[in-house]
């Protein structure tokens, strides 16, 4: 009974210790090209659904597994997509990424318009009203 008590904790501990192998943090700072940290920039790690988003300070953590090629992409609106390649990853590990605004230019816009003019007379619920004098009543 003692064996089997001892035999079942270590397996338990042997597979914590396992689970918590096989996985490495990703962290680090996202700025733009003035320094400014940039926060809701979205990163991911490409082919998968794994992901995560920086906070207000331009922080983010992300964890992947540990062996493969990893490729990162981070993405917000107003700036060029980056793309981070780490070519295995074995441990956990910083990477800062400057993010470069983009330039959008719109084509040329071109508004119309027609206007019918119209008076209130034509429009049967803009009538004019007609308003009479009301003579004034005295109290008693």
């Amino acid at each position: 009974m003692k064996i089997r008590a001892i035999a079942t904790l270590l397996f338990i501990l042997f597979s914590i210790s396992a689970f918590g192998q096989g996985r490495a943090k990703i962290s680090g700072y996202i700025r733009d090209a003035d320094g400014n940290p940039l926060d809701l920039v979205n990163i991911r790690v490409k082919n998968t659904l794994n992901g995560t988003m920086s906070n207000e300070k331009g922080h983010y953590s992300l964890s992947v597994a540990t062996g493969d090629s990893v490729t990162l992409i981070y993405s917000c609106l107003g700036y060029n997509k980056a793309e981070r390649i780490l070519p295995q990853v074995t441990k956990d590990m910083r990477l800062n990424v400057q993010m470069n605004y983009t330039s959008l230019e719109l084509g040329e816009v071109v508004a119309t318009a027609i206007r019918k003019q119209t008076t209130t007379l034509e429009n049967p619920e803009c009538r004019p009203r007609q308003t009479t004098p009301r003579p004034c009543r005295r109290k008693h």
